[in-house]
């Protein structure tokens, strides 16, 4: 209990302490209250995936899907086989936002993904100086392909990503950006420290406007019950941009398993950034579910802007492909005891972390498998020697795993 609230006292002031350390250089490098609504690009700051909307986009350290590569590259290294996802958002006054990105994991060379951002402000009609319609019309539009590469360390994730973007108003602007971030996981807590959007300025004609360069600091604490079907997950990001006003996100996951492979999830969060904008209401709050079904799951988020409307936004993920074998990587050579080092207290409950965990009858990857249970199953730890654990599934299955496949 007593290590359960140092962790939650540490996710509250760690990035605290972090983002003071780096107030002096953020104000150096343009992120002052001076610089506020200089930037261009701006809609690189719009949050990706339905997930990571409905928790206040507070995903720095709690995204561990292909939507990473919007908030911090390094989670990236954490996914399991192949991933690929579509979100499609809908905001006031007919503007339209759409992201879909691909992830995969190499045997030697860590995780690539690609991503897309695009939005859309519809049509708009065109005027002379004094304010009299032209007959013609304007449809602008902003567009960012992403590509990154993240990789893992022991407890220690890093990725760095680039990207091209491209914005379209009257004329047209390209620029060049990079990304990187390092996420350290302490299970069940994470924290991650990323900078987005760092680059040449969009041009339009004789004016440059400077990225939106992003400073996210994050951390994540995932509780599991004494049950083996809910855990819950707690996010909290700081975030410093160039051209905006300091912000704080926050989220909450509840998650539970209704049958087999079927979970259901709700969440709900909070961004000061969207709440300090005046817009009244319930602007800032951020709700919204999520169904898993095997290896595929849709979410939904909502978010209120007061008197501007609301937003919907909806998100396909598949997760695909082999699954990593916990005693053998993809390559076919053995990671060893060493890698696999992990011990579970006995009746405890952990989840699965591969994306697919063969059970098998004996401690022995040549004996009988009796049944393959899939990535955030719960589980309950009956037994262990060395790196196999004895298990006893949802459906009463009772087998042997790698431990490496397993998590707290």
């Amino acid at each position: 209990m007593r290590t359960g609230c140092r962790l939650l006292v540490s996710i509250i002031f760690l990035p605290l302490c972090i983002g003071v350390s780096f107030m002096p250089l953020a104000s150096a490098g343009g992120f002052s209250k001076d610089a506020l609504g200089t930037t261009g690009g701006q809609f690189l700051e719009l949050p990706v995936g339905a997930r990571g909307v409905s928790m206040g986009a507070a995903q720095g350290a709690a995204a561990e899907d292909v939507s990473a590569i919007y908030y911090n590259p390094a989670n990236l290294a954490g996914i399991q086989g192949m991933n690929a996802t579509f979100m499609h958002a809908m905001y006031f006054q007919d503007i339209s936002y759409d992201f879909a990105a691909f992830a995969m994991k190499t045997p030697n060379y860590g995780t690539f993904a690609f991503g897309l951002q695009y939005l859309s402000i519809g049509s708009l009609d065109k005027v002379d100086n004094s304010g009299n319609p032209t007959g013609d019309s304007l449809a602008p539009r902003d567009l960012a392909i992403s590509i990154a590469n993240a990789r893992k360390f022991d407890e220690l994730e890093y990725g760095v990503g680039v990207k091209y973007i491209s914005s379209k108003l009257n004329s047209n602007a390209n620029a060049y950006a990079a990304d990187a971030g390092i996420r350290w996981s302490l299970e069940p807590a994470a924290f991650s420290l990323s900078i987005l959007n760092l680059g040449s300025g969009l041009k339009f004609r004789e004016e440059t406007a400077p990225l939106p360069t992003t400073l996210r600091i994050g951390s994540s604490y995932k509780y599991v019950p004494d049950v083996p079907d809910q855990n819950w997950t707690f996010a909290l990001d700081g975030i410093l941009s160039k051209g905006a006003a300091a912000a704080v996100c926050a989220g909450v996951e509840y998650e539970m398993d209704i049958r087999n492979s079927f979970k259901a999830a709700l969440r709900t969060g909070y961004n000061t950034r969207v709440g300090a904008s005046g817009l009244g209401g319930l602007s800032g709050l951020t709700a919204g579910a999520g169904l898993d079904i095997s290896q595929f799951s849709v979410d939904y988020a909502f978010t209120p802007f007061g008197e501007l409307g609301n937003s919907h936004v909806i998100s396909f993920m598949m997760k695909f492909g082999r699954e990593e074998d916990p005693g053998i990587g993809l390559n076919g050579r053995s990671r060893g005891i060493r890698e696999n080092g992990r011990n579970f207290k006995i009746n405890s409950f952990v989840v699965v972390n591969a994306w697919k965990a063969k059970v098998y009858k004996s401690p022995d990857n040549t004996s009988a498998v009796i049944v393959e249970v899939l990535q955030k199953e719960g589980v309950k730890v009956l037994a262990q020697q060395g790196e196999w654990v004895q298990i006893k599934t949802r459906r009463n299955n009772i087998g042997w795993v790698r431990a490496n496949t397993l998590r707290r």
